[in-house]
């Protein structure tokens, strides 16, 4: 069982080949501000593949975000009136191998509703979500069976709001 850890500036785009035990390729594209990350097996199948037969590899990643931040605005003026979504220990994990375990937590949530400021007054911020500090963060759980099948089957799905 090998591992490797690869760190990527959410920032500037990324093409990369990793050696491991088999090539993939890691790819970090910025479109519209957006990050989109993606991790495939890189190979070359001579004659495709044959009638029943899926092409399945094995994957575990793990995504640490400690905070992040995500405002949408109503408008191109300074008072345009406009969200923000404060998320803190954001933990993405994923384990493929013929299910797929995909473990999403979150530490802490805050969304605020930001009225712009004019000429005659400043911004003025509302909380209107916010979750309590808590020892352990928010956990969802998925398992998906059969992976190369077009419907998704879940074998189990879970959240916990306090797990132990």
């Amino acid at each position: 069982h090998k591992s490797t850890s690869i760190e990527l500036a959410l920032d500037t785009p990324v093409n990369r080949i990793v050696e491991f035990e088999f090539p993939i390729s890691v790819r970090l594209d910025i479109v519209q501000r957006v990050a989109h990350i993606t991790i495939s097996p890189v190979g070359l199948l001579v004659g495709g593949l044959s009638k029943g037969n899926s092409l399945s590899w094995k994957l575990e990643a793990n995504v640490r975000i400690p905070a992040l931040n995500i405002g949408i605005r109503g408008g191109q003026t300074e008072s345009a009136e406009s969200f923000c979504c404060q998320l803190r220990g954001l933990n993405l994990q994923c384990l493929q191998t013929e299910t797929r375990e995909t473990i999403c937590e979150l530490g802490g949530l805050q969304v605020d509703h930001v009225r712009g400021r004019s000429s005659k007054t400043k911004e003025q911020r509302s909380v209107i979500l916010a979750s309590l500090p808590q020892p352990q963060p928010w956990r969802l759980k998925i398992v998906r069976e059969q992976l190369s099948e077009t419907d998704a089957i879940l074998r189990s799905m879970s959240l916990e709001f306090f797990p132990a």
